[in-house]
């Protein structure tokens, strides 16, 4: 093992020398002899299934000999089609085995509520959906309960996912049993597929960059808490930094002029973004004891993504479960070394991580698109 990572890195290393069509065909040619393999390995079973139970007139003999002899494989149609389930009924069967995972009564599960707060985690998700797929016959992938993460959504999902109803088959039992002797299927080798010859790489062109149009803004500045207010500022040349508050710390503590020195500060001004501590948390439905732990840069984009919505002339929840995307640039703080008890705590941990700012908004709002928090 000591001497293979070192191998294939040295590999790599020499393969990231070439040009891409070079490697496109180096790949090829070390993939010859294992195509060829697969061929001839598909050759020799298709051979196998042939002298075993497909048209072999002895093995069918020997079957009917000892089983009894087959019956005729005429049917009829009855002509009634299977009854595919009704979005309800489809809705009331995810319920109840979401219940029983849960072990929850199904009264309390809401249609639109999210699986999340309903205490759904990875492994009881994984096992709710094999359950799903057992009662329906279908190959649901578990990740689905996280892009579609209600009731009201997986259901539309697994009806979608169910086949066409067909008509069903019964089987004709006449009075005397028509048998016919199997043919006996000569097998020979079958050709390797033809391998099609390895062409030009083909080169896409791409498409000039579609216009961007900004329909929506929002903000909150030093001695601005909206745009309007940032841009009077500046139309003023009104300097917006103040002395440090003293709800933030206190300047005649910390502040020695001069050189830095440790626990203190040389500087005793701030541009100061007002109004973090006059976030309403049950308005985003965010327990006050979590809005505690958020950092307040989490608190104040939550605001101001709404206004941004609401600028734009769209209700918040107006795009929930559409395809829009949240970027967001931000750095740490470090506002989760004002306690260390919060730190040990889950809501510690979300309220101060980066990742989780574009998330909290892409949650709130039942956005699917991409989600992506970057320090810039």
């Amino acid at each position: 093992r000591a001497e293979v990572l070192p191998a294939a890195l040295a590999l790599a290393s020499r393969m990231a020398r070439h040009p891409r069509h070079r490697l496109v065909g180096l790949k090829a040619l070390w993939n010859v002899g294992l195509a060829n393999r697969v061929d001839d390995v598909i050759a020799r079973e298709l051979e196998m299934h042939a002298r075993t139970f497909v048209g072999n007139a002895a093995t069918s003999r020997r079957i009917e000999g000892r089983f009894g002899q087959a019956g005729s494989d005429k049917v009829q149609a009855t002509g009634t089609p299977m009854q595919r389930p009704s979005p309800q009924s489809v809705k009331d069967t995810l319920r109840r085995l979401l219940a029983t995972e849960l072990q929850l009564d199904a009264d309390r599960i809401a249609d639109d509520a999210p699986f999340i707060d309903l205490g759904l985690d990875s492994i009881s998700g994984v096992n709710w959906v094999r359950r799903i797929n057992e009662a329906y016959g279908l190959a649901v992938e578990a990740t689905r309960v996280y892009s579609h993460p209600t009731i009201d959504q997986l259901a539309a999902h697994v009806s979608a996912s169910l086949p066409e109803p067909v008509a069903l088959q019964a089987p004709v039992t006449p009075d005397t049993v028509e048998t016919t002797p199997a043919p006996v299927v000569t097998t020979r080798r079958l050709p390797a597929p033809r391998r099609r010859p390895q062409g030009a790489p083909v080169v896409r062109r791409t498409a000039e960059p579609e216009a961007i149009a900004v329909i929506g803004m929002a903000g909150r500045f030093p001695q601005a808490t909206d745009l309007d207010a940032f841009w009077r500022n500046l139309a003023e040349g009104r300097d917006c930094i103040d002395e440090v508050p003293a709800s933030r710390w206190s300047v005649e503590r910390y502040y020695r002029a001069g050189a830095a020195e440790p626990g203190h500060t040389n500087s005793r001004w701030m541009g100061v973004l007002d109004g973090h501590d006059q976030f309403d948390p049950l308005f985003f439905s965010i327990s006050p004891k979590e809005a505690e732990h958020m950092d307040p840069q989490q608190r104040l984009f939550l605001q101001t993504c709404w206004h941004a919505f609401e600028d734009a002339a769209y209700g918040p929840r107006s795009l929930a479960g559409t395809r829009c995307g949240v970027f967001v640039g931000c750095a740490g703080g470090d506002y989760q070394h004002l306690t260390s008890d919060q730190r040990l705590t889950a809501t510690g941990f979300t309220g101060n991580a980066n990742s989780i700012l574009a998330g909290r908004v892409a949650y709130l709002l039942d956005l699917q698109g991409p989600c992506l928090s970057i320090d810039t």
